[in-house]
């Protein structure tokens, strides 16, 4: 569901109202006066005035519990909680004093006391609510979320019912993975008072979590991503100042597969706050989806996000790094959100399985929410491992740079949560991008790595970083559990198929497979990923699309049901030529559709991103499947339409082809990585 939000503010502002011992007479005559300049705003007047009344009466209950208030509200909030501390030792029980005496703790960092201090004002006011909520927040602060459900709990049933509390309580039950409570309370918190842009913001992301889960029905996702879409839209009306909720309304559109329209809310967020990093790298791996951006647009977008960064980052200087003893090992560091289920994590699991550990010491560097048994296996692997999710840029390179590395590599900087960001630190004195589409745009990457198909030499497109080519670039384990493809036999129509990310969908392709199936009237197209495509305005759109091509919506057919790893390898059977999409083609589902023995009909643009299947056809002898103009990318798939009978009698002959190449030989691939780094290590 994406990461837990900080909890909103306590409502009730220690000190705001004066607590009622202050409000009590008092002999000294200096001490009423600086209540009344409290009450006034007056707080440095105030405080000359009670240190008069101290003088006179050293150690007054009353004195002191306004001058912790004065610290309180002149923001030196240790003076505050010192006086309090203090107080609470000669008064303990005294349930406000200690309630104010954890507000003051939590503005200094120190939660935990915070918490025995609002644990302590319950204890002796079980009624107090506002102490209930505080405990809430300052336990939800602490990650013990359960601890932060029942405090808030606490609190409604002794009379506290506001957005805040709501809000919050919302945010518990999703950290303790209680979607249902959770939307409850989230409903509870829209239902109080009018409408707060942070809850209605909070509420349509939980929903768009919600919808990518594969346990929710696709009718209940679809709902999910609908009243996310009518609430952020809503919300952009009542706060057009705010990027956070052009950027959600971005990722809704990306996730629906309407790129453009993503791509026009992130550069709204941008035109509100231009030092957003997050939003910039959304909007460039977007960007990376259209066909209409030219090459030179990418890469003044890329530049421009590149030196914002390290504008960033340039204010402070980098941390010195102890210097490699020759003959030591060359340290390693692998820079990913992927360590888990992802298919980065499967083409990086070998590599990292296969390092030389005599020669190579392999350090992890996981921004990992969630992590699962692909985490548990990355970290069994590495020598060593740090998390730092919720570490910011700064405090994740100072991280890196306190452990040597000579090479640190960030993989996928485009994509999820990766952070290419960290490298404008400059933490190590060799930083590669390694499984990436584009360049990163940063001076601080040194190097690119990619293949003579990916980055031809002399090619047009722009690298911020020195490009290094391996022999091949992309590297998987064979799937040792695919089932052997299903021969299609006979002289049935040609099914086609797309078994990629809806938002890889450009107009352009569209229009291509429409044009490819018009000319064969009797074939047909199967489109698949998880259960994307049951998005209704999708299939939809997708159907017009063909249609105004020349074919019929008929020849279209959707398959809306997730499926598990073997099922959905399994559905290649039922197709027998795989078409990819373009400008942003397939990786893993050009090799996904390998395995199964299928061919796939390519079109190797200008730019990397788009020449990631031409590099695999390329190593299995199939360049007469890669097209270079959308001409030739129709011919070749109509052609192959005309020949299916022979594509189908070839599955097994593209298979093991595929099985013995050098794609499917990650120790291979890691000996050349190896070499590579011992290269450009030695030039340190």
């Amino acid at each position: 569901m994406g990461s837990n939000p900080t909890p909103s503010a306590n409502v009730r502002r220690p000190f705001r109202q004066l607590p009622e011992l202050l409000l009590r007479p008092s002999p000294h005559a200096a001490f009423a006066v600086a209540v009344q300049l409290f009450s006034a705003g007056r707080l440095q007047e105030s405080d000359a005035e009670a240190r008069k009344a101290l003088a006179t009466s050293p150690g007054d209950q009353q004195v002191l519990r306004l001058l912790a208030a004065i610290a309180y509200q002149r923001a030196d909030f240790a003076g505050s909680a010192r006086i309090l501390q203090q107080l609470a030792k000669r008064s303990p029980t005294d349930a406000m004093l200690q309630n104010d005496l954890g507000a003051a703790l939590e503005k200094i960092g120190k939660n935990s006391l915070a918490a025995a201090a609002y644990q302590a004002a319950v204890r002796h006011a079980p009624g107090l609510a506002v102490a209930w909520r505080n405990l809430g927040n300052v336990q939800s602060a602490l990650g013990r979320w359960s601890d932060a459900v029942a405090s808030y709990q606490n609190a409604q049933h002794h009379g506290l019912a506001d957005r805040a509390l709501f809000h919050n309580m919302a945010l518990a039950h999703e950290a303790c993975g209680q979607t249902d409570r959770a939307e409850q309370a989230y409903r509870a918190a829209l239902s109080h008072g009018p409408v707060g842009p942070a809850t209605v913001s909070a509420f349509a992301t939980f929903l768009m979590g919600r919808a990518l889960a594969f346990d929710r029905a696709d009718t209940d996702k679809q709902a999910d991503n609908a009243e996310a879409a009518r609430l952020l839209t809503e919300l952009a009306k009542f706060v057009p100042t705010d990027a956070s909720v052009q950027v959600r309304l971005g990722d809704l559109a990306l996730g629906r597969g309407a790129p453009h329209q993503a791509f026009n809310h992130y550069r709204q967020a941008l035109a509100i706050n231009a030092d957003d990093m997050t939003c910039w790298k959304a909007m460039l791996s977007t960007a990376l989806h259209l066909n209409h951006l030219t090459l030179a647009e990418l890469e003044a977008l890329h530049r421009q996000y590149g030196q914002r960064l390290q504008d960033l980052a340039g204010r402070n200087p980098p941390k010195a790094r102890r210097p490699r003893k020759a003959g030591t090992k060359l340290r390693i560091g692998y820079l990913s959100s992927d360590f888990r289920q992802h298919s980065v994590a499967r083409n990086m699991l070998p590599i990292i399985s296969a390092h030389d550990r005599d020669r190579f010491s392999i350090h992890c560097y996981a921004d990992i929410a969630r992590p699962d048994e692909m985490t548990r296996r990355f970290r069994e692997l590495a020598d060593g491992w740090r998390d730092i999710h919720g570490k910011s840029d700064k405090e994740t390179a100072e991280i890196i740079a306190s452990d040597g590395l000579d090479i640190l590599v960030c993989l996928a900087a485009h994509f999820d949560a990766n952070r290419p960001s960290v490298l404008a630190w400059r933490p190590a004195p060799v930083q590669v991008s390694l499984h990436d589409v584009a360049t990163t745009g940063l001076s601080t990457v040194d190097y690119l790595l990619a293949d003579p198909v990916l980055a031809p030499r002399r090619g047009p497109e722009f690298f911020a970083e020195r490009v290094f080519r391996l022999p091949t670039f992309y590297h998987a384990n064979f799937p040792a559990d695919a089932s052997a493809p299903n021969e299609r036999l006979g002289q049935a129509p040609p099914v086609f198929g797309f078994f990629g990310n809806p938002a890889k969908i450009s107009p352009e392709s569209l229009m291509a497979w429409g044009r490819i199936l018009a000319a064969l009237p009797d074939a047909r197209m199967v489109f698949k990923y998880y259960d994307r495509f049951a998005d209704q305005d999708l299939g939809r759109s997708i159907r017009q699309a063909i249609e105004s091509a020349g074919a019929s919506a008929e020849q279209v057919m959707l398959v809306t049901q997730s499926q598990t790893t073997a099922d959905h390898l399994q559905h290649y059977d039922g197709i027998d030529i795989a078409l990819d999409s373009f400008p942003f083609c397939g990786s893993t589902t050009t090799f996904e559709a390998l395995v199964m023995g299928k061919p796939m009909v390519t079109l190797a643009s200008d730019r990397m991103i788009g020449r990631w299947s031409a590099s695999m056809l390329k190593a299995l002898g199939l360049t007469d499947l890669v097209a270079v103009t959308v001409e030739d990318y129709v011919r070749i798939a109509v052609q192959a339409g005309h020949s299916v009978a022979n594509w189908r009698t070839r599955a097994g002959e593209i298979r093991e082809t595929l099985r013995t190449s050098s794609l499917c030989r990650p120790d291979l691939r890691t000996r050349q990585i190896e070499r590579f780094y011992r290269a450009v290590a030695s030039r340190q």
